[in-house]
């Protein structure tokens, strides 16, 4: 089984925070500087975006009073300056309306004050801010995908090499099983690219399925058994083989996320002839 990791480039700056980060505010809540104690990746599934966004950390705001952050990922409404939503992502803990510029999402954190010596705790928030980074992994997975089937065009066979008249040409090439690839990080799931065979003949005749080389079953008798083509008349036609792959990333309890077709193509000629009967003895 291979697991793979995705390498993510160019986000380096949200994954390592310097100590002090001046805080953003987009919506409410007090100015003041946060310690970062650890970042954590955010996922939204439908787009295979991941955003890394502060997990935990500690806020000293204007007056010098330290406060215990927690953090969620997400706010439910991510709206632009002119009230448009842009994408709707459930927050975990509770949500906030924040707003979205650029490629930053906006974050929510909640801040509890710990007493000193007892008392009361305190809470504040959310309080919502403007600092997560985003990547879309969904063009690393195709990569992944398209790696794993292959550049190369799918082979194609015939028998007879030079099609009669009259008679049924086989046509077949390489069964492939569904290409399955495993992703460990830092979305855990699986892709899966499952391959559809079309075979083109004359006249715009088609036929699905790799085919089967002849195996002694008559492809007279047996019509379906076979990918296999008729020609009546004389030529020099051309057959083709479109191998659509369709790619599908699908996350631990989540329904699968569709990506990009990869296709394969190839084509091969071949010269029908006339068979006749000689008398030899």
């Amino acid at each position: 089984m291979i697991l793979l990791s995705l390498t993510h480039t160019g986000i380096g700056s949200a994954v390592v925070a310097p100590d002090c980060v001046p805080v953003d505010t987009v919506d409410y809540g007090p100015e003041g500087c946060y310690t970062v104690n650890s970042w954590a990746p955010g996922i939204h599934r439908p787009t295979l975006t991941v955003y890394f966004y502060p997990e935990s950390g500690n806020f000293t705001d204007a007056d010098g009073i330290e406060w215990v952050v927690t953090f969620t990922p997400f706010c439910d409404v991510n709206l632009t300056e002119f009230n448009e939503i842009v994408e709707y992502i459930v927050c975990t803990g509770s949500t906030s309306t924040c707003y979205r510029y650029g490629s930053n999402a906006a974050i929510a954190m909640h801040m509890v004050q710990t007493p000193l010596f007892g008392g009361t705790l305190t809470s504040i928030g959310p309080v919502c801010f403007a600092g997560s980074s985003s990547f879309s992994v969904g063009p690393q997975i195709q990569n992944i995908a398209e790696d794993e089937i292959g550049a190369d065009p799918p082979p194609i066979a015939l028998q007879p090499t030079d099609a009669l008249v009259n008679f049924p040409m086989i046509a077949y090439t390489d069964a492939r099983e569904p290409v399955v690839v495993p992703i460990e990080d830092p979305i855990v799931g699986t892709a899966t690219a499952t391959p559809e065979f079309v075979w083109s003949f004359a006249e715009g005749a088609a036929a699905h399925g790799p085919g089967l080389p002849y195996d002694g079953t008559s492809p007279t008798a047996n019509p379906g058994y076979y990918v296999s083509y008729t020609y009546g008349s004389l030529g020099t036609p051309t057959i083709g083989l479109t191998v659509t792959w369709r790619v599908v990333f699908t996350m631990p309890g989540e329904p699968p996320v569709p990506l990009d077709d990869v296709i394969r193509e190839n084509s091969a000629t071949t010269t029908v002839r006339a068979a006749g009967s000689e008398l030899i003895s």
